[in-house]
């Protein structure tokens, strides 16, 4: 048992050294908000600044870089977030007073508060020109009790302070809306969270609320809209649609579906609308990018470090290049917990390289490196390494990359096989998360084998003598079987372990031609092997 004990020791020792790396710091930034709830976001057109819808805590400001969040000082219970068109103008639906705000988003001062009407609590807003349309509706965006209140689509305009309210009779639910600069008084809405909806395209370009034309949807529970900067397409998400599905702006027809592997969330276009993206609650990803006509993702991010998290239904900020997200997301297991992701989605690449065939057990080094962006990943950037098969996923470890930005690890495999070594960059605050593979072929370790025949003492036509194996290193077990072949057949003489460093023997007697066959069955690390001797009288 010599020789397995050493090997063995071997074997843990290098997946030792491979697992003793650095602690897993977190790779993005999620900053913890004092919010029970988020209802949307919305973020300034540097990228610089997100605001939080938080419902009951008001509007939350997290600027690029901070660890925790600021308020809006006056602000009470705020539901929709919408920048304005000029870039500085934050508009917020105040349900709870009746009121539309206006918000400097450099001083987060509040500039300008418009009344709604008594029975008029307003949730999501869009503004639009010298507008900003709304939806309203008390029993799902207030807090307070209430007697039955209209429920809708209003717009205000801010000249003059006017409201208007869409017709009594049209039938809406917890209508959610949304707007492009490129379609001035073009408004599009749809109800949230409900089974089998319509989407429907609004001109309130005259200061009144007019139906252009609608689609019904069938089942699609919406969840969130977005119209394209450029104003050609609008894209809805929701439980049903099955990832985000895009409708031209000229009539709703349906241009492209991006599927996603989960229930889409919250969608946001890129400035120059050639990318969206969406969120959702999946094992494989959280964010996933899309270029626009292009079905499949351009990239996909998840969480990294921190509490285990899921994202809210609406709260996401797609940055003007599409190089960043940032998402509203709660704690699994914290009920209150509430946070402000930071996801990157530049481009990020990676190599392995080593050998591509060589002995279980045996320790191999590999390299892989990291490219962000196309240039080398700056020094200190993890990389987490998996040793996989089918079934079988191991992690050797956390390491950092050198300047060059490589890491090089080695590794033993446990067994013979065809392995993957995986390079796993997790992705950070600017770059998407990327991963790189090499085969390894490890082969069964070779097999020394011998079998001799000593005589001791010849008679009459015989030879008594002795049968000696010798059975090289072995990993696992070192059984071996003796057989004895003759004119009149083979059969077994013996069989058992053979010692470390000695022979295993046995004695036999030849009366004629013989042939000894010794045979080492192998396992998950040794290859199977035979050896043979002669011996005549």
């Amino acid at each position: 048992m010599g020789t397995r004990h050493r090997t063995f020791a071997l074997l843990t020792a290098l997946i030792v050294a491979a697992t003793t790396a650095v602690p897993d710091v977190p790779a993005q930034a999620a900053v913890a908000v004092d919010a029970p709830t988020i209802w949307t976001m919305a973020g300034t057109p540097d990228g610089g600044r997100v605001f939080v819808g938080a419902v009951e805590g008001g509007v939350l400001v997290v600027d690029a870089g901070a660890t925790s969040a600021g308020k809006v000082a006056g602000i009470g219970r705020a539901v929709g977030l919408r920048m304005g068109e000029d870039g500085h103008t934050l508009w917020v639906g105040l349900p709870n007073d009746r009121q539309i705000a206006a918000v400097d988003a450099t001083t987060l001062a509040v500039t300008a508060r418009y009344d709604v009407g008594a029975e008029i609590c307003p949730g999501d807003v869009a503004p639009t020109g010298p507008f900003v349309a709304f939806a309203f509706d008390c029993l799902h965006y207030s807090d307070q009790t209430l007697p039955p209140t209209p429920t809708g689509v209003g717009v205000l305009d801010t000249r003059t302070g006017a409201v208007s309210l869409s017709p009594p009779e049209w039938s809406w639910y917890e209508p959610i809306i949304a707007t492009s600069p490129a379609l001035p008084g073009r408004v599009f809405a749809t109800d949230y969270l409900v089974h089998t909806v319509s989407l429907s395209m609004l001109d309130v370009s005259d200061g009144t609320v007019r139906a252009v034309t609608s689609r019904k949807l069938g089942m699609a529970n919406p969840v969130d809209l977005a119209v394209s900067p450029d104003g050609r397409e609008v894209a809805l998400t929701g439980v049903d649609v099955g990832g985000i599905q895009t409708y031209a702006t000229t009539d709703l027809s349906p241009v492209t579906l991006y599927p996603t592997s989960c229930s889409s969330r919250s969608v946001a276009w890129s400035a120059d609308s050639s990318r969206l993206a969406t969120m959702c609650n999946g094992q494989d990803y959280t964010v996933a990018l899309f270029a626009r006509g292009t079905p499949t993702p351009l990239r996909t991010a998840a969480f990294v470090g921190g509490p285990e998290r899921t994202p809210v239904q609406r709260g996401l900020v797609l940055d003007p290049d599409a190089g960043r997200v940032t998402i509203g997301s709660s704690g699994l297991w914290q009920p209150t917990g509430r946070y402000v992701d930071r996801i990157g989605l530049r481009p990020a690449s990676a190599t392995v390289t080593g050998p591509a065939r060589g002995y279980t057990t045996r320790a191999s080094t590999f390299t892989a490196r990291v490219l962000l962006g196309g240039a080398p990943a700056p020094a200190g950037t993890q990389v987490v390494v998996y040793r996989e098969q089918p079934f079988d996923n191991t992690a050797l470890g956390t390491f950092t990359t050198d300047a060059t930005g490589s890491v090089s690890f080695t590794d033993a495999t446990p067994r013979s096989g065809t392995w993957t070594y995986r390079a796993h960059f997790p992705g950070d605050e600017s770059f998407a998360r990327t991963d790189a593979t090499a085969t390894f072929q490890a082969d069964k370790l070779p097999t020394a084998l011998t079998v001799a025949f000593t005589p001791i003492r010849k008679k009459r036509g015989s030879v008594y003598g002795t049968v000696a194996v010798d059975l090289g290193p072995t990993v696992g077990h070192r059984y071996v079987t003796v057989t004895v072949t003759t004119s009149t057949g083979t059969q077994v003489l013996t069989s058992g372990s053979v010692p470390d460093g000695a022979p295993f023997t046995a004695t036999c007697t030849v009366t004629g031609p013989t042939t000894f066959t010794a045979t080492y069955d192998g396992n998950d690390w040794q290859d199977a092997a035979t050896a043979t001797t002669t011996a005549a009288p």
